[in-house]
């Protein structure tokens, strides 16, 4: 593409920036736009290294001795305005960051994902799946006799924060707090923010620090079987789990639990009711719902991105990337790479290797709760697609822009019951 077609359609290649509010609501043009051109995009705004490709990103996720998950998100010296402030604040009022699991190279990331992959293991998952479908029904059930709704409200939002409340072990009636506080979390690492709106989040955030500091240190009176009683019960070299790190994994675990489900739901509604005959042939063949989850995935991915800081100089093509430069593993693009994928914006449940979409990452950094949030979304389209059908929209989805989180806001529906 030349840049004169490039200006009929948007901005030049090189002027495209992912903190631009218009592109986050809709990435995928843009990702067609650079993947025709290259592998690697400079962000001209945040100065960030975009990855774009399949194959490139599952290569970094895979060499962390190379590329670093231990880095400042406004790197390269770029720090935001608020980045002082901001520190004194965690400094003097909550618990300043450190490495923890996604953030963090081995072998400290093994250590502190040992204190917690046992709640997210296959055999605890699937003794969860009751609990699950109990909890689906009852969310439905509160429909009453309905036959419109706000999916979003009445079920997306709640079924990923009951379930993370309750496998953390704090009270469901905080669920609400749970979502404003992950909201926050997510919304602070955007390089775009201004100053005083990172400030006002970083205040949010801290607001959820001292929470589970309070959670943390009850549970060492009576630790429960779940994440918090595994934290109290855990050791990091013969060592109890200090608060600081307690909090800054179970602040983790809340985004990684509810933000990415939550959205999933949504997008996959949506992509039940605009893709013609996909309703009647899932009823038809409910053991095809996980292919609809996967393809899902790929298409639709929550968090479309990783950070990482590469420890050397590296080049792709004739793109030489500095040492100790922030990398962007640009996930929602590479699931729709057409290098990897034949027609990659198509929705297809008969493509090959369903599950090697990189929505939930890649290598020692894959999501730990990847397990836990099949079983949600599997269980819950199950329950959706057996008490009802003619799924529809009732009004457009509202999106919000959002540098590291893609999904519907609001999905306004309506449905027949049988």
């Amino acid at each position: 593409m030349t840049l004169t077609d490039a200006s009929r359609d948007g901005p030049g290649l090189d002027a495209i920036s992912f903190t631009d509010p218009e592109i986050q609501v809709c990435p995928f043009e843009t990702y067609r736009r650079l993947h025709a051109d290259r592998r690697v995009h400079r962000d001209p705004v945040t100065g960030f290294w975009e990855v774009l490709r399949y194959e490139d990103q599952r290569a970094i996720a895979q060499n962390p001795a190379l590329y670093s998950s231990e880095h400042m998100l406004y790197g390269e010296k770029t720090h935001s305005p608020a980045y002082e402030e901001m520190k004194r604040m965690y400094e003097e009022e909550g618990y300043p960051n450190i490495p923890t699991l996604i953030n963090a190279d081995e072998p400290v990331h093994r250590k502190n994902r040992n204190l917690v992959d046992a709640s997210f293991r296959a055999p605890r998952v699937k003794a969860l799946e009751p609990y699950i479908r109990e909890l689906v029904v009852k969310l439905i059930d509160d429909w009453g006799d309905a036959s419109e709704v706000e999916f979003m409200a009445q079920f997306a939002l709640l079924l990923p924060l009951y379930v993370i409340s309750d496998t953390i072990g704090v009270p469901r009636d905080r669920a609400l707090d749970f979502k404003r506080w992950s909201d926050a979390l997510i919304a602070v690492t955007d390089p775009a923010k201004p100053k005083d709106e990172q400030i006002a989040l970083t205040r949010v955030v801290i607001e959820m620090h001292r929470f589970f500091a309070e959670a943390y240190e009850a549970a060492r009176e009576a630790p429960g079987e779940n994440i918090l009683g595994d934290l109290v019960r855990g050791e990091i070299d013969g060592q109890p789990v200090s608060t600081r790190l307690a909090v800054h994994l179970l602040s983790s675990i809340l985004v990684a639990g509810n933000e990415t489900t939550t959205a999933m739901l949504g997008s996959a509604m949506l992509r039940l009711i605009e893709t013609p005959g996909l309703e009647e042939m899932l009823r038809a063949a409910p053991e095809r719902i996980p292919d609809f989850i996967e393809e899902s995935l790929r298409l639709e991915a929550p968090l479309p991105c990783q950070f990482r800081r590469n420890v050397e100089e590296v080049a792709f093509d004739d793109a030489v990337i500095p040492k100790d430069s922030l990398i962007v593993l640009r996930f929602g693009a590479g699931n729709r790479d057409p290098h990897h994928y034949p027609e990659p914006d198509a929705f297809d449940i008969e493509r090959g290797s369903l599950r090697q979409h990189l929505t939930f990452g890649s290598g020692i950094h894959m999501c730990v709760g990847h397990l836990l949030a099949r079983a949600e979304l599997r269980i819950a389209f199950e329950e959706l697609l057996m008490q009802f059908r003619n799924f529809a929209l009732l009004g457009e989805p509202r999106r919000e822009p959002s540098y590291i989180a893609y999904g519907p806001r609001t999905l306004p529906i309506r449905f027949h019951r049988p």
